[in-house]
């Protein structure tokens, strides 16, 4: 049995906001802006963090 994926999608977990955070304000801007430019420019990729993977269970476990 062949099987095909067309315009799949991929989700990509990694890093943290806390990594970010640590820095100066304006390094901290610049490491921002820059990953939700390449976050925005990931076509069929979601990729977000571990603190946001994090939320978004706890989310569901606390509104079920």
């Amino acid at each position: 049995m062949k099987q095909k994926a067309y315009d799949s999608k991929t989700i990509l977990i990694i890093g943290s906001w806390t990594e970010i955070n640590n820095d100066n304000p304006r390094i901290k801007a610049i490491k921002e802006k820059t990953f939700e430019l390449f976050r925005q420019n990931s076509k069929n990729v979601e990729i977000i963090t571990f603190d946001e993977l994090f939320d978004r269970a706890k989310f569901i476990v606390e509104h079920q």
